[in-house]
């Protein structure tokens, strides 16, 4: 299947994905309040650290390895097997310090229904094998699957989250989403391996994999412990904050890097098959999707973050803005760091300098978080991943100028930077000239999309922009 049409099915996969955490967040934080998102997105903050440990970075390493033997059903039947058994045996595992961190430590006292229902969530999670699809870019059905669980999950959503205690409900829809795809994956499975006597070779595969398990690890560290600092230091209350602003945000950096991963199994199958110009061409167009999409999305939730605040929920989340808006850049560095790391740096083979960029960034989230939260709450959350996120895309990038050529990459931030300035200054002043929450939203929305029209088309002539209108314009 060709990439544009994989890219197409991705994005929908995404979309489906935001209007659903779209529709969750507006009912659910009207119903449970900041406290009670709060408590959810803790406890999901603690159980997601227990299966980063578990997955030992397989979601990566498969994902790779898959790619590189799609073309042979045995020999991907044979690797798809050795990775699942090991990551069952990690998952049994990593549930027994989860169990004895649950009943030892108070802060679990009041949720403990919560904490264990976790236990059946770490484990699931071995099952979840989207690293293989998306190795033999089958997304076209990860698409399929994902529209037809959010929808049966808002129906479940709808029936069970009522009142503000109504948390475990909450959480347990997190669960049935995870059961529910990985049992339509594994169900799917049959046509695309062979299940036979393989003579198993596990071992080999953990040293590849202790290396990216490490800068998993790291990552997670400041991906993830961020909330988990923030709620041990300061209380619900201010994690359901922190909470509501990372979550919006992260609704623009899944539909980049949705795209992303699309490019991924085609980077490395081209680079294993010393296709370096195929590899370069296909690199370099990702790095343009990333940035000329990036920066506008970021804006637009610059100029608007309250008026998207009240839209998605009411007034008592309103003290998240200063976090949304210290957090617009995150698209744009995960964005890159995603292509810097994943995609140069892992596709040849370089993972000891992913890790090497990871731990820089998590000893600085770690050191601004512990000095910056007890002063500014959940406002030195959002400053600390936004700084920790900026060292990763430095040295990553640094690294990965060796292997690919990244002249431009500057020429492309400041012209796309430039281009949105104007337009940015004049919707500030909009937003403060009393135009209804939906106006404003709608006005953004409807300006950005020309400005981006005009410059990609008619200034900066981004290639695969005007290739995409003109395979339109040919369809109709």
């Amino acid at each position: 299947m060709k990439t544009s049409v994989n890219i197409s099915y991705s994005l929908l996969q995404s979309l489906s994905t935001f209007l659903f955490q779209l529709i969750t967040f507006i009912y659910a934080s009207k119903i449970l309040g900041p406290d009670g998102i709060g408590v959810s997105s803790f406890a999901e903050s603690i159980c997601r650290y227990f299966m980063l440990i578990a997955a030992l970075g397989i979601p990566i390493y498969g994902l790779r390895e898959i790619s590189k033997v799609s073309d042979s059903r045995v020999k991907r039947s044979k690797l798809f097997l050795e990775i699942l058994i090991l990551n069952i045996i990690t998952s049994l595992i990593v549930v027994i310090p989860y169990l004895i961190l649950i009943f030892n430590n108070e802060k679990f006292v009041n949720y403990n229904e919560i904490y264990l229902l976790g236990v059946f969530y770490i484990f699931i999670n071995a099952f979840s094998i989207d690293w293989f699809y998306q190795g033999l870019s089958e997304f076209k059905y990860l698409s399929i699957r994902t529209i037809l669980v959010r929808f049966c999950a808002l129906i479940f959503l709808f029936l069970f989250v009522k009142t503000k205690n109504d948390v475990f409900w909450f959480f347990l829809l997190s669960v049935l989403i995870l059961f529910i795809n990985n049992s339509l994956d594994l169900l799917f499975l049959k046509n695309k391996i062979i299940l036979d006597c393989y003579r198993l070779e596990i071992k080999k595969h953990l040293k590849p994999l202790f290396i990216i398990f490490i800068s998993t690890i790291a990552i997670s560290l400041y991906v993830l412990f961020d909330v988990i600092i923030l709620g041990f230091l300061k209380d619900d209350y201010f994690v359901g904050l922190y909470s509501f602003a990372s979550k919006i945000n992260k609704v623009p950096v899944s539909l980049v890097l949705s795209v992303c991963v699309v490019f991924l199994p085609k980077l490395v199958f081209s680079y294993t098959n010393k296709n370096y110009e195929e590899f370069n061409h296909l690199a370099n167009n990702s790095l343009q999707f990333i940035i000329s999409f990036s920066i506008p999305i970021g804006l637009i939730i610059l100029t608007t973050s309250n008026p998207i605040i009240l839209l998605l929920s009411d007034q008592s989340f309103l003290d998240s803005a200063w976090s949304l808006r210290l957090l617009t850049p995150i698209t744009l560095l995960i964005g890159l760091s995603y292509f810097f790391g994943m995609q140069v740096l892992l596709t040849v083979g370089q993972e000891k300098k992913i890790v090497y960029s990871v731990l820089a960034g998590t000893i600085i989230s770690l050191v601004l978080n512990f000095s910056l939260v007890p002063i500014l709450a959940e406002k030195g959350t959002a400053i600390a991943n936004l700084i920790s996120e900026t060292t990763v895309v430095i040295i990553s990038g640094y690294f990965a100028s060796k292997y690919i050529d990244l002249s431009n990459i500057f020429k492309l931030l400041i012209s796309h930077t430039l281009s949105y300035l104007l337009l940015t200054f004049i919707l500030l002043y909009i937003n403060f000239n009393g135009f209804s929450t939906l106006i404003i939203i709608l006005i953004n929305g409807f300006l950005f999309l020309i400005n981006f029209m005009v410059t990609n088309i008619f200034i900066l002539k981004t290639p695969y922009i005007i290739k995409f209108f003109k395979t339109l314009k040919i369809k109709n």
